[in-house]
């Protein structure tokens, strides 16, 4: 019989370190995937703020139109200036008090405070 030098051929070693290796970096992954800043909460944050910027910007058009138009910032006009942007049935326009109107987005449910004189004042967002 001969003997065989040199076989070749991946021993038990090298292979469970290769799977090491892997488990290793799959690990890496996931937390870089999942993990409190990882991929998908950063995701999510862009879109809330991506969303509540889109808001924002529609209801400033709506209150420069009505101003563009010397009309007064009501609950009325002001809705339907932002259902001409947006589409209608998307938004409720409320009246909190003598100056201040109530602009609640009916898809994310974000709510806004804008004061007749026409300053956007706050924000209260829906929690995802």
């Amino acid at each position: 019989m001969k003997k065989v030098k040199g076989s070749k051929g991946i021993t038990l070693i090298a292979l469970v370190i290769t799977v090491i290796v892997i488990l290793i970096l799959a690990g890496i992954t996931i937390s870089a995937i999942s993990g409190e800043n990882g991929i998908i909460q950063k995701a999510e944050q862009a879109k809330k703020t991506y969303t509540e910027s889109s808001e924002k910007e529609i209801i400033n058009l709506a209150i420069s139109t009505i101003k563009i138009n010397l009309e007064d910032i009501e609950q009325n006009n002001l809705k339907e200036e932002i259902e001409n942007i947006n589409g209608a049935d998307t938004v409720e326009v409320n009246e909190v008090g003598t100056n201040l109107l109530k602009v609640k987005f009916n898809q994310i449910e974000n709510t806004y405070t804008v004061s007749k004189d026409g300053k956007l004042m706050d924000i209260q967002a829906w929690m995802i």
